[in-house]
């Protein structure tokens, strides 16, 4: 059976997706914010059990959270009930 765009569940057409073009390294970026945040939220902002997680040092996941310029005082504020 072939795989079509429909099968995929994107939230967007292919015509949207060749008019929308950013460069690689934002997409990381977004990308990355995306996974440290939701890696954070999943461990109730347990930074320790959020890098080991991610197979990286807490020292080398606090150094991507300043880069990448989360807040994680107001993430952290956003998810108290989580």
């Amino acid at each position: 059976r072939l795989i079509h765009p429909e099968d995929l569940a994107l939230h967007f057409s292919l015509r949207e997706a060749r008019e929308t073009s950013i460069p690689l390294t934002q997409a990381r970026a977004d990308f990355d914010r995306r996974f440290i945040r939701t890696t954070l939220i999943r461990n109730c902002f347990n930074v320790s059990k959020a890098a080991e997680d991610l197979s990286i040092s807490r020292a080398a996941l606090y150094r991507l959270i300043k880069r990448l310029g989360l807040d994680f005082t107001k993430m952290k504020g956003e998810h108290t009930n989580v």
